[in-house]
């Protein structure tokens, strides 16, 4: 599908304010700005092009996250001058790739024309995104001008923790123990909604049975539960501690996973 839609020049406002450099020095532009054009006749000379742009920055707001999240927003670019306004290229730089823009270099507006310039947005976690969008253009005042491109995506995110499950040989009689993490790193509250726990020979989690009790749990953003699971080796051989666990994680909403130990004869 093309990012690229015609408008009518009747559409547009009839005036639009002064264009200005939207970074300075490295800092973010204010997303109060308004719409920039490139000065109309007073900096424009007869037979020249002149930028216009609906605003100065592309903010998509907060929306909640998700694998099929595809969110686009558009600015309008326009010819307010007396000939015809080249595009010589357009990039965006920043936002972890998950912004994408057509490439517009050759296209050319004639005096009155308009075009919308389409901005997509696919988020692959929650978090904040900014980017950069620069239009080039023989506009011979403005012929490098950047938008900045603001988005968030909320969303609550589970990390689990240790890695490393399998706590290995213990001798009989003896007694080894670890801990399970749940991590909401996420920018939103998470949702522990179901618990279910299978306990092989020599397996406690008294922790993990108590938050089972409580459900629904919530993990607000940054959020860590620390979780005691300990085993005692009574037999030989190797015994499973199973856990599942349902939750609202905006990606992973359902976790498995195992810990082991073996008992040993010495």
């Amino acid at each position: 599908m093309s990012l690229l839609r015609p408008l009518s020049a009747a559409l547009l406002p009839a005036a639009l304010l002064a264009c200005g450099a939207l970074l300075a020095c490295g800092e973010p532009a204010s997303a109060e700005l308004g719409p920039l054009h490139g000065g109309g006749s007073e900096n424009s000379g007869p037979g020249e092009p002149d930028l216009a742009l609906s605003a100065t920055t592309l903010d998509f707001g907060q929306v909640q996250a998700g694998p099929e999240l595809r969110v686009v927003d558009s600015l309008v670019v326009s010819n307010e001058g007396t000939a015809t306004l080249e595009i010589l290229g357009v990039s965006l730089t920043g936002g972890g790739g998950t912004f994408a823009v057509a490439d517009l270099a050759g296209e050319g507006l004639v005096p009155g024309e308009s075009l919308e310039l389409e901005v997509v947005w696919e988020p692959g976690a929650p978090g904040r995104e900014e980017a950069v969008l620069e239009l080039l253009t023989d506009d011979p005042d403005e012929g490098e001008v950047q938008i900045l491109v603001l988005a968030e995506a909320l969303g609550g995110l589970l990390a689990i923790g240790p890695d490393e499950r399998d706590l290995g040989e213990v001798p009989l009689g003896g007694q080894l123990d670890t801990v399970l993490t749940l991590y909401n790193e996420g920018n939103d509250v998470l949702t522990i909604e179901e618990l279910s726990l299978e306990l092989g020979e020599g397996w406690r989690a008294p922790d993990l049975v108590e938050l089972a009790a409580e459900l629904p749990v919530d993990l607000e953003a940054g959020e860590l539960l620390s979780l005691g699971l300990f085993f005692e080796a009574e037999q030989p051989g190797t015994s499973v501690l199973e856990l599942a666990l349902l939750c609202t994680d905006a990606y992973t909403p359902s976790h498995e996973l195992s810990f082991l130990a073996t008992g040993t004869i010495e």
